[in-house]
């Protein structure tokens, strides 16, 4: 009895380049049967010639490129798949060097599980304390929004004064030119706000209350706030609820949120030289500070940025990435 060459030797023996899944389909028989049915001798499995329409037959080789792919175990780091093209191509492309036959190579799964680790542990302490700001945020904007709409209150009252029967009007009609000059004095004097001040001021604040700011106001904080990042020959700006520009050209006029808040949209830009109107997808990442982080321009006239804010770091994420912690302590002792 010859085997093959791919075999390992366990006690159960292993054919190179199949996953522990997958397994059970190359139990040694006197027949493969290829994934569409078609049946070869099973010694020709990992012959270097692909016989399968599929690839199937040849999971430790080349030769069923593109339609192949290889399996590293990995041990301790764990498993995933390949390109079968990557197969003794002379690179070390698995981590414990299971895809090579030709050259030596170094068992690094050690050093990658470690290093995976480490990201994961420092990406569980980043939203750990976004969390931790995120409360801090929401709590500082309840205040701040209601102190904005008992200052609307107050500025509404301003303008309303108690009503008068015909004959006060009369009399006081006398005197209307006379305060109007001292009323005029009297704001020149103290600085108080005219009445077209206490007007832009009401609007303001309407607009921001009725601006969607999160589902707990978390992102209160980014109103009226602008944020820059210089990228090649451009200074791009967002200034969150208003636009994105680059330079002076506007990339796009605040259109709403995505379901989840965690794009913002900005529709309506500068129009490109075929008419086209320039728009930008703002996508927050976790983050212990605001920045702009990344500017990329995917297609013609189409922008996405990439902005930090702890706004959207989440317990659930820490809650995942200690699972997977919990997953690469198990794969270590493997």
């Amino acid at each position: 009895l010859v085997i093959n060459s791919f075999y390992q030797a366990s006690s159960e023996r292993r054919i190179v380049g199949v996953s522990p899944e997958e397994s059970t389909l190359y139990r040694p028989t006197s027949e493969f049967q290829c994934r569409d049915g078609f049946k070869i001798a099973f010694s020709k499995i990992n012959d270097d010639y692909c016989d399968c329409s599929d690839g199937s037959d040849e999971p430790g080789t080349s030769a069923c490129s593109p339609l192949g792919k290889f399996y590293c175990q990995s041990r301790g780091y764990g498993g995933h798949y390949i390109p079968s093209s990557f197969v003794n191509d002379g690179v070390c492309d698995c981590c414990d060097g299971d895809d090579e036959r030709s050259v030596e190579c170094v068992d690094v799964c050690h050093d990658k599980w470690e290093k995976s680790r480490r990201q994961l542990e420092d990406d569980i302490h980043l939203h750990l304390d976004g969390c931790e700001l995120k409360e801090k945020l929401i709590q500082s904007a309840t205040f701040a929004l209601e102190q904005k709409k008992n200052d609307l209150l107050s500025l509404e009252k301003q303008g309303t004064s108690p009503s008068k029967n015909q004959d006060e009007e009369k009399e006081e009609g006398v005197f209307d030119e006379f305060i109007f000059h001292l009323r005029y004095i009297y704001t020149f004097l103290t600085g108080e706000p005219k009445q077209e001040d206490t007007k832009q001021k009401k609007e303001d604040i309407k607009k921001l209350i009725q601006t969607d700011l999160g589902q707990h106001n978390e992102f209160y904080h980014l109103y009226g706030a602008s944020y820059q990042k210089k990228h090649k020959q451009y200074t791009y700006k967002l200034t969150p609820f208003e636009s994105v520009k680059q330079d002076d050209t506007l990339l796009g006029k605040w259109d709403g949120w995505n379901e989840n808040y965690t794009i913002m949209k900005y529709n309506h830009g500068r129009s490109c030289w075929d008419g086209t109107e320039r728009q930008t997808s703002v996508y927050l990442i976790c983050g212990r500070s605001e920045e702009i982080l990344e500017i990329t321009e995917p297609s013609r006239c189409s922008y996405t940025m990439k902005f930090s804010t702890p706004v959207v770091c989440r317990q659930e994420t820490v809650e995942a990435l200690t699972r997977q912690v919990q997953q690469y302590d198990l794969l270590s002792l493997t």
